[in-house]
């Protein structure tokens, strides 16, 4: 059976085919050549009603059915050649290849995460897999400038592969990471520091596709005269370059080069299961320092800096400790007395106190501990 010309359209889309089907005969197996070209697609969400769903996994099935959520396919071609036994052609014994254009799309990639939008790319189903070339893109208002996803068998991959460059502001950058699974990472960070600047970020995700498998991040942000303003302190930091680096964990980076206050300081984030830290190192003139904060609690003489007030902290919550219902004494035959003195000093001490007040009882305490115990 063949046709040289056939025109098949649907609400969805206008097709024109051509094909030759060979039945079986004994031996052999039915072979279809079959080539198509189709246009004027309308919405690219109703792609998923052509899609070969009996050979692919049903995680993949469902993710398909709600990826796509926009869009307009502009024109494509496919080819279906081998045996029809034998697809989906995964040793080679034909070839099965669908190729079409996206434009103005929308990608629903994965739950929790930001949508990818003004797309246009170029869609391929090869064989048992799928390709997605990215030729322009936005996420969080950043260009995607280069990009490719891949499911490399529509049968048994567990994760969508995301790869690609993003171009646009740290601000940009960071609302992409609050608007992701990384926010509880990200937001303490950003509770402290306000960056902006220009970033270019090459970022890599794996998406789960199935429920056992688990998202993988893998993103670099090259800052390159970034700047940040610490919030609690509100320092400016200025000329900041190097590599941001965050992953399913948070965010962390080697060495960052900054300067603050005129001089170059240099910053290493770490992240661990608990908490993100910031170290910065550098060098700050004491008169930089007392002209910034302009307080009583600051004295500066001789060239050093001296702290000569201390007031309480009000802004730290209450801790909760739970009484003791035992104590265990750690030498049974010992003998033990209680000589906390911070129980009778409840409210803040001044530096005073700490320079001479400390040290003074201390030596009192020793000597009161000679004249009972009669030892040196």
């Amino acid at each position: 059976v063949s046709s040289s010309m056939m025109e098949l359209d649907s609400p969805d889309i206008e097709t024109r085919n051509q094909f030759q089907i060979s039945f079986s005969r004994q031996g052999q197996q039915t072979f279809m050549d079959l080539q198509t070209f189709f246009f004027n697609g309308k919405d690219a969400a109703r792609a998923k009603h052509y899609l070969p769903t009996g050979v692919m996994d049903d995680d993949v099935v469902e993710w398909l059915d709600t990826a796509f959520i926009a869009g307009k396919i502009g024109k494509g071609k496919g080819l279906f050649f081998g045996p029809l036994a034998d697809y989906p052609f995964t040793e080679g014994q034909g070839v099965f290849e669908v190729i079409y254009d996206i434009q103005d799309g929308e990608l629903n990639y994965a739950e929790g995460w930001p949508l990818i939008t003004d797309i246009e790319a170029d869609v391929l189903f090869f064989q048992n897999s799928l390709e997605v070339a990215f030729n322009h893109a936005h996420v969080s208002g950043a260009a995607i400038t280069q990009a490719e996803g891949l499911i490399p068998s529509l049968q048994h991959s567990d994760q969508l592969q995301l790869k690609g460059q993003v171009e646009g502001s740290v601000e940009q950058a960071m609302a992409f990471l609050q608007q992701s699974p990384l926010a509880t990472k990200v937001n303490p960070v950003l509770d402290i520091i306000a960056p902006k600047g220009p970033v270019v970020i090459d970022l890599a995700l794996k998406i789960p596709l199935v429920e056992e498998a688990e998202a993988e991040v893998d993103g670099k942000a090259l800052l390159n005269n970034a700047q940040l303003t610490l919030l609690p302190l509100d320092v400016p930091v200025e000329k900041i370059s190097g590599d941001l680096k965050f992953s399913e964990e948070g965010i962390y980076s080697d060495s960052l080069k900054a300067k603050a206050f005129g001089l170059p300081i240099q910053a290493q984030i770490g992240t661990d299961s608990n908490q993100t830290s910031i170290d910065v190192t550098g060098s700050l003139e004491i008169a930089t320092l007392k002209k910034q904060f302009e307080t009583e609690q600051w004295a500066l003489a001789d060239g050093q800096l001296f702290i000569v007030q201390a007031r309480p902290i009000t802004t730290l919550p209450e801790m909760v400790v739970p009484p003791p219902n035992e104590w265990v004494l750690p030498e049974p035959k010992g003998r033990y007395m209680r000589t906390s003195t911070i129980d009778f000093l409840p409210d803040p001490l001044s530096p005073l106190f700490a320079t001479m007040g400390v040290s003074a009882y201390n030596r009192s305490l020793q000597q009161m501990m000679v004249d009972v115990t009669g030892a040196d």
